[in-house]
């Protein structure tokens, strides 16, 4: 069996401890144990256990929903990550034909939701949200086919928008505006393909 060196110990017995047979009257998956590794500036490699094997790798550039390399096979089903306590959960996502799909979630330690956003075919597709540990939003971003796409919103940490541009094709195109507290119009901008033609 592989070791898991490095895995916070309770998820190693967790691992484990999920060896045996399971319940047949219980058609639900066992969630796959995801790793992360940060390898280069973009570049994250994923390990795979199921019941303590390692069963897959994959070495991605997430902002770009891009699968540089890989190893093994992802079942499809449930997969689950845990902050370094080996305790609270991390992320929770679905795993279809060896690449993201469905919704995935993010948490903080704490765990309050840090991510929600949806993935098809390895790609995100709709609303992209990120939550402050206190529970107020502070991105909105649109995607299609792991593009930025649509409107882009952030919010300041005090909970007033803060900026609002749109997206085409990965690249900023259209208006771009920030906003002071009280909602007056900081400045404007309007961009072509990601280059600003004008500004006021």
């Amino acid at each position: 069996r592989t070791v898991l060196a490095g895995l916070p110990l309770l998820v190693v017995a967790l691992l484990a401890a999920g060896g045996g047979d399971r319940d047949p009257a219980d058609p639900a998956p066992e969630p796959v144990l995801r790793t992360m590794r940060r390898t280069e500036r973009h570049k994250f490699e994923y390990s795979f256990f199921l019941r303590g094997d390692k069963i897959a790798t994959q070495e991605t550039n997430p902002y770009f929903d891009e699968v540089l390399a890989e190893t093994g096979r992802v079942p499809d089903g449930p997969v689950v990550e845990y902050h370094r306590d080996g305790k609270s959960i991390k992320a929770e996502m679905t795993y279809l034909n060896n690449r993201l799909h469905g919704e995935f979630k993010t948490y903080y330690q704490s765990g309050n939701r840090f991510t929600h956003c949806t993935y098809t075919n390895g790609m995100k597709y709709g609303v992209l949200r990120n939550y402050r540990d206190n529970g107020k939003i502070y991105q909105e971003r649109e995607y299609r086919g792991g593009k930025k796409w649509g409107t882009e919103k952030d919010w300041a940490p005090e909970g007033f928008l803060e900026s609002v541009s749109e997206w085409v094709d990965g690249k900023r195109h259209g208006m771009a505006r920030s906003y002071y507290s009280n909602g007056q119009v900081r400045s404007e901008s309007k961009c072509e393909q990601g280059t600003i033609v004008g500004e006021i």
